[in-house]
């Protein structure tokens, strides 16, 4: 579990070392919305952190397979 949770705070940083100031502010005030909506919906279907844990990653993953899509178009249209 450390080496996945340092693996993701590297890519974060990556991620936020790319972005602008505006993008960093907008990307944090959604975050801390996604947050609230995984708190109430763990509070309303009483999970464990372990289910709580499966959820999240679960949704995680389907974020990273559009992204892995949209990348892909861009790859498309730029002809590589």
């Amino acid at each position: 579990m450390e080496k996945y949770l340092t693996q993701t705070q590297g890519l974060l940083n990556l991620l936020q070392a790319t972005i602008s100031p505006a993008e960093l502010e907008k990307a944090a005030k959604a975050g801390e919305e996604m947050w609230e909506a995984i708190r109430n919906i763990t509070d309303k279907y009483e999970l464990n952190v372990q289910e709580m844990m499966s959820a999240t990653l679960g949704c995680h993953l389907t974020i990273l397979e559009v992204a892995n899509e949209q990348i892909d178009v861009k790859k498309k249209e730029m002809g590589l």
